[in-house]
């Protein structure tokens, strides 16, 4: 939510569809993910791990999933322009 209310004012600015930059932000979201994620422990309890290897797979997970995330918007903002 933070992400989003702070690109709301330069929407009007940029020459991006609302829906690519809607998918841009939550992509962004994904990169930041903390011990207080639920999804954090889920995994760690599932997989057997303790929190330091839990927390190195998580970053690299999530890392990966953001990255992959924003090469996916911007090729689609790319192909298909929606202006």
């Amino acid at each position: 939510l933070t992400g989003a209310s702070m690109v709301a004012p330069l929407m009007s600015d940029l020459s991006v569809h609302p829906v690519y930059m809607m998918m841009a932000v939550g992509t962004g979201a994904l990169l930041f993910s903390w011990y207080n994620d639920s999804g954090f422990w889920i995994v760690s309890e599932v997989a057997g791990m303790t929190q330091a290897e839990t927390f190195k797979t998580w970053s690299a997970v999530n890392t990966m999933m953001a990255v992959t995330g924003l090469f996916v918007v911007l090729l689609l903002a790319t192909l298909v322009p929606l202006y």
